[in-house]
């Protein structure tokens, strides 16, 4: 993540670039610049946890937790575990969140079966998450460990 702009893009070592890192410090896409040979190609505009609304935000943590508990993340799936921090959540109001977020880049989305989709967190989205845990481990003083050993967020 890019500290300086707070986005979920991160700088390449010339400073010049940004582009999304994995945890091994990887990179897995370039975004594009304005003097790059593609001048005409848009970016994702940089999407940061604020841009999102809590319902999204949310719906982006289920997801993860799904994935992370090996389950698949369909909607009634991700609505079930919405409806423990909501009263009610409608078909309406997941799904059409669930949809802002995939144009997001966010989440993709794929067809589970004729009458099901399945959500999954795309590197960006995941990046977000990650981004957000390392934020508030840093505003209160903790330490977030990496799968290598590494700590995050505490010096």
């Amino acid at each position: 993540m890019c500290l300086t702009c707070e986005r979920v893009w991160g700088h390449l070592k010339d400073d010049l670039h940004h582009a999304l890192v994995d945890e091994n410090a990887e990179i897995v896409t370039r975004k594009p610049q304005p003097d790059d040979d593609h001048e005409d190609v848009c970016c994702d505009g940089g999407i940061v946890w604020g841009d999102l609304s809590g319902f999204q935000r949310d719906c982006l943590e289920e997801i993860q937790r799904l994935d992370r508990d090996g389950e698949t993340s369909y909607g009634l799936a991700i609505k079930h575990r919405l409806e423990t921090q909501y009263d009610e959540v409608t078909h309406g109001r997941l799904y059409s969140n669930l949809d802002d977020l995939a144009d997001r880049g966010l989440v993709e989305k794929s067809e589970l079966d004729r009458r099901t989709n399945e959500y999954t967190l795309t590197d960006e989205g995941r990046a977000l998450l990650i981004q957000r845990v390392e934020r508030l481990a840093d505003a209160c003083e903790m330490a977030v460990a990496t799968a290598d050993g590494r700590e995050v967020g505490r010096e």
